[in-house]
């Protein structure tokens, strides 16, 4: 199993489910998630940390990334 967590940000969603465990988020095997977020902050930072599960808790680490965030695109949809 993998855990996952993010700072910066909510996770809202991820496909395939994923469980919570406090402030991870818990799968069933080691392939690709997509996440969801909400609450980014425009011009902010998000980091992604990936760990093995051991037993229930954070294990070894697997890979962090920290990628900004831009500003968002105007929705003109509502101006129609």
């Amino acid at each position: 199993m993998i855990r996952f967590s993010v700072n910066g940000a909510y996770i809202a969603d991820t496909d395939p489910t994923t469980s919570k465990d406090a402030l991870d988020r818990v799968g069933k095997g080691s392939g690709v998630y997509v996440v969801s977020l909400r609450n980014l902050a425009a011009g902010g930072k998000v980091t992604v940390s990936a760990f093995l599960d051991d037993s229930g808790k954070r294990g070894d680490p697997i890979d962090q990334k920290t990628v900004d965030v831009i500003n968002g695109v105007k929705d003109d949809s509502s101006d129609k």
